[in-house]
């Protein structure tokens, strides 16, 4: 009798465990699905449409022109409200050998768009890799973010293959599968460097979030080492595409110059040419020195521990340059705003651009990388692969045949060095095609253009309350910029048209949240079930100046894209009335705008009667969308001057107050002067 007591009263205690948890676990998907369709009513419809309500006006004051087909700003179609409002968006399509940005709990490495939805998710996670392909023998970097709160304290690291090269990959002979945890840093980052082994084919590397709940993959290729030789094709072929792009930008502008000025031209493109053949050298010499190491390879010698690491450092550096002349070259794929002579040398300065990864390759040491090889010496710190890096090794090194391959090595890639020096020496100062840059800006465009220079500053905040007035999410963005006015002068009478461009980066993020006040009065009776612990804000990347004010070579759009995320150039039209002493200024849909890491996300812990950790994405309004929207209510202004004519001024507006669902501050000042 008292065992059966006992065990109904064990049952009604499982019961009432169970009762609870459906309770709680109601009320915690309820909290979800409210703050999801609070984003959905005041995000993505209500807060949007408010900003762009009128401002398409700007341009129907604008006259359309017609663009004989090439791409117009001053088009009547307002692109402002498109995903990204410029090619930012498209960035990875080209990424050569690297994916260098991260994605957030994707399906896979393949979908990154399915990481932009603004509701909670459970987990969170990233992961990059150094590479995308690397050698038997060879190492690559993995590295990542997750939640570091308590006991949650590392990710998951999974490597399985290899795989079969095909659309339906299968494991192959030597299939291995590789488990083990990676600490995290304090904040929340961490590294290690996988070593590939002996075994080449595609390898899967999962990584699982410290709380387990959500995952990232992404896949590798080890290559065997015959296969190898062609370790540099991607910057020989990204090197030859931004070169002939630069040949036809020149191209452009050569028949509205002078002869002399033409001939000066053909001049600097004939030194950017022999810099540009220098590295071509340079990089059929690595080729050629691995094509032979592969040789030995193949004869049965391994590589040497030191070898290996130079070797995928290497790799690594080589894979990065690649992947961002690539991500260059789809930054500047548009053309000219119009015909003039002044967008054409436009044009040539972000043709330009992309030559400024190859003179970074040489900041990453692949020149120090390759004296390393002949001689023999240990990995330098700092060039991807060091003894900073090697605290933490996952995956066994080749059994190398040490005395086999290191007498030879040196004199395989001993050309190498030989044209990695003589490369460093050609790019010397300038880069390679500083001088070029120079010439177009400095010279060129201020004999044949009237330029006006000046900088702006923006900033904005959104606030969004709930039904008691109580704000529960709230940012800020302060951005700064370079700003740049130009015409033909051959062209110019009483009213001159000009175009230009805003040219920044935000300096500064802000951001709160509180997600249970957001819906607090929807959780009302079931909010007792549920507590929130908000465990980390991630705020995106921000640099505290303008970069483009900072830029004496004047590389301009696009790269200083890459060292910043919240980077925007914006073109602008402007009609200068010199009777009236009147400027109306017409902000146009960006070339490049905020990227998709753009955005403020926030990890909490909602407690139930288990812990479940969730993050959420804040999105982050575009720079073109505020800009524009500040300039609605007031895009003419007074020039001052005289013969050095010039215009201080700002552009502000106050949408909705403290009493309305969100409340909305734009605010941007500028000061332009004739150069």
């Amino acid at each position: 009798m008292q065992q059966n007591q006992k065990k109904y009263l064990l049952l009604k205690l499982f019961i009432l465990f169970l009762i609870i948890c459906f309770n709680s676990f109601s009320a915690d998907a309820q909290l979800f699905k409210d703050i999801k369709d609070r984003f959905k009513a005041n995000v993505e419809v209500r807060a949007t449409d408010k900003i762009n309500n009128g401002v398409d006006s700007l341009l129907k004051h604008h006259p359309k022109k017609k663009n004989s087909g090439k791409n117009n700003p001053a088009d009547s179609t307002d692109k402002s409200n498109d995903n990204g409002a410029g090619i930012n968006d498209n960035t990875n399509k080209n990424s050569a050998q690297t994916d260098s940005i991260n994605t957030y709990n994707t399906k896979d490495d393949t979908d990154p768009a399915a990481a932009n939805a603004s509701h909670p998710e459970e987990g969170f996670v990233s992961l990059s890799t150094s590479a995308n392909n690397t050698f038997t023998g060879g190492s690559v970097i993995i590295s990542g973010e997750s939640v570091f709160y308590g006991k949650y304290n590392s990710v998951g690291l999974t490597i399985q293959g290899p795989y079969t090269e095909d659309a339906d990959p299968k494991p192959t002979s030597g299939f291995t599968k590789l488990s083990k945890q990676i600490p995290l840093d304090k904040d929340g980052k961490f590294k290690t460097i996988w070593n590939g082994g002996g075994a080449d084919g595609l390898f899967r590397i999962t990584v699982t979030s410290s709380d387990a709940k959500a995952t990232k993959t992404k896949t590798v290729k080890v290559n065997s080492w015959p296969d190898m030789g062609d370790m540099a094709d991607s910057n020989i072929q990204q090197t030859t595409k931004v070169y002939d792009k630069l040949v036809k930008r020149v191209e452009e502008v050569k028949p509205n110059v002078s002869g002399k000025d033409a001939a000066e031209l053909d001049k600097k493109m004939a030194d950017v040419k022999d810099k540009k053949d220098a590295a071509i050298k340079m990089f059929t010499s690595i080729n050629d020195a691995t094509k032979k190491l592969g040789t030995m390879v193949k004869k049965g010698k391994g590589l040497p521990a030191t070898l290996s690491a130079n070797l995928s450092a290497l790799n690594n550096n080589l894979s990065s340059q690649a992947s961002d002349m690539a991500r260059v070259d789809e930054f500047t794929n548009h053309e000219p705003s119009d015909n003039s002579i002044c967008e054409y040398l436009v044009m040539v300065k972000e043709a330009c651009a992309a030559f400024s990864t190859l003179t970074n390759v040489f900041s990453k040491s692949v020149g120090t990388i390759l004296e390393n090889i002949t001689l023999d010496k240990a990995v330098p710190l700092g060039v991807g692969a060091g003894p900073e890096a090697q605290a933490d090794r996952t995956g066994n090194a080749v059994d190398p045949d040490k005395e086999g391959v290191s007498k030879e090595t040196g004199k395989i890639f001993a050309t190498a060095a030989v044209d990695a020096k003589s490369l460093t020496s050609k790019i010397g100062v300038a880069g390679i095609a500083g001088d070029l840059v120079t010439m177009a800006s400095d010279y060129l465009l201020r004999k044949y253009c009237g330029v006006y220079e000046g900088t702006v500053k923006h900033d904005y905040t959104v606030i969004f309350r709930n039904d008691d007035h109580q704000v529960w999410w709230k940012y800020g963005v302060e951005m700064e910029a370079a700003f740049s006015l130009r015409y033909p002068k051959d062209k110019a009478g009483r009213t001159i048209k000009m175009k230009g461009n805003i040219e920044g980066n935000a300096t500064k993020f802000t951001f709160f949240a509180d997600a249970k006040e957001a819906v607090k009065d929807e959780m009302k009776g079931r909010d007792k079930f549920v507590k929130v612990i908000v465990l980390r804000d991630f705020l995106p990347p921000a640099v505290p100046f303008a970069t483009s004010e900072h830029d004496k070579m004047g590389f301009g759009a696009v790269a200083r894209g890459l060292a910043t995320p919240a980077y925007f150039n914006i073109p602008v039209d402007a009609d200068y009335d010199l009777n009236a002493e009147k400027i109306k200024l017409f902000i146009n849909p960006a070339l490049v705008d905020f990227s998709e890491a753009v955005e403020n996300r926030e990890i909490y812990m909602a407690i139930a009667v288990l812990p479940l950790i969730r993050w959420m994405e804040y999105p982050i309004f575009k720079a073109q969308q505020t800009i524009k929207g500040s300039f609605k209510e007031k895009n003419e202004f007074t020039m001052t001057g005289g013969k050095s004519p010039q215009c201080i001024d700002k552009a502000s507006r106050h949408i909705n107050d403290e009493n309305a669902p969100f409340e909305i501050f734009l605010n941007t000042t500028f000061a332009i002067k004739k150069q």
